[in-house]
């Protein structure tokens, strides 16, 4: 047995020295000693690295490489895959955090109908908490939107704009909703022929009873009181139906032009003159206080840049929400579209547009 372990390994006790011995005599036979298995009974107080001798020489002998070498590079091969993906996912969260990188600027897009802000909202959030994006440019060029999306995106930029400067940049047109969700932000530029405005209310209220008439289609329903069906398509409003709806939009109305006179400081009896559906050019609205100054994205990022205290925008920018592909794109437009039918077709809630 001793010849087994003559070539011992660097750092391992001679198995012919006092270590190996065991209290039952068996001097120099580890194998069958209790100090193989890890320890003398009684705890004699022989360390753990005797146990681990006879292991680091099969592993500098390569025993089990060479018994097993098909599962050995497999191994081999998954702990490199690990640690590089282990490798990867950190290096992704510390430049998230901007521990790699230097000061960053975001961008948050917000174009078309304003009909679902979620994808955007979750962007918003997302520039708030990374603490290397000092400051956020809000690009609009959108016609305005549902009421409850936009008064969403104007709360979220609003909180946003309490943590870091935000300057909103009026593409196109920013009217209505567009416009409502501009004012959340510290400074406004537009376009000298950009479209803002627009400050109002609309309700949309499709009436297909004639062709349901000629369809020879009638419905019945059963309410549990008399506003409960208003606006339903099929059959006119009464005069009591369009006060009540008109109260309606005449409330969200309110809510609009009063958040216009406390973002942009002017006198509510003011706003309430300017805001009678009107859009207005980039020149009149400056000239009205509904904007700051005139300019293009360019001069909208340095003034960005300058609020941050930084020399100039930096070379890397966050530019998102991220677009959607090309069958995305068509998926959503063709499910927007199924929802509109529905909602012009049924009884659904009525909608309301700023």
């Amino acid at each position: 047995m001793s010849d087994m372990y003559s070539d011992t390994a660097p750092g391992c006790p001679d198995a012919s020295g006092p270590a190996y011995a065991g209290s039952s005599g068996n001097s120099g036979r580890p194998a069958e000693s209790a100090a193989y298995l890890g320890g003398l009974p009684g705890g004699s107080g022989l360390s753990g690295g005797v146990f681990f001798c006879p292991l680091a020489e099969g592993v500098l002998k390569n025993s089990w490489r060479k018994r097993h070498p098909v599962l050995f590079w497999l191994l081999l091969l998954v702990c490199m895959f690990f640690l590089l993906g282990a490798g990867l996912f950190i290096w992704a969260q510390l430049d998230r955090q901007g521990v790699l990188s230097g000061p960053r600027l975001g961008i948050v897009r917000i174009e078309g109908m304003i009909l679902d802000s979620k994808k955007t909202l979750r962007w918003i959030s997302r520039l708030g908490h990374d603490p290397s994006v000092h400051g956020i440019l809000v690009c609009i060029n959108s016609p305005g939107g549902a009421v409850v999306p936009s008064q969403e995106l104007h709360s979220s930029i609003k909180r946003l704009a309490a943590k870091k400067p935000v300057v909103v940049y009026m593409s196109s047109a920013a009217a209505s909703g567009g416009y409502y969700a501009a004012i959340a932000g510290d400074y406004i530029v537009a376009g000298p022929s950009t479209l803002t405005g627009s400050i109002g209310v609309r309700m949309e209220l499709p009436e297909i009873k004639e062709l349901l008439d000629k369809l020879g289609i009638h419905t019945q329903s059963l309410v549990s009181g008399p506003f409960k069906e208003a606006g339903t398509p099929g059959r006119p409003l009464r005069d009591d139906e369009r006060d009540y709806l008109h109260g309606l939009v005449q409330d969200m109305y309110d809510a609009f032009i009063e958040d216009v006179a406390k973002d942009r400081k002017m006198p509510l009896e003011e706003v309430r003159k300017l805001a009678d559906g009107k859009a207005y050019t980039g020149r009149q609205a400056l000239a009205l206080g509904l904007v700051d100054e005139l300019g293009d994205m360019a001069d909208a990022l340095d003034i960005l840049a300058k609020r941050c205290e930084l020399p100039e925008p930096p070379g890397e920018i966050l530019d998102g929400p991220e677009e959607n592909s090309l069958l995305a794109k068509i998926l959503s437009s063709t499910l927007l579209e199924l929802v509109d039918f529905q909602a012009k077709t049924q009884n659904t809630l009525p909608g309301f547009y700023y």
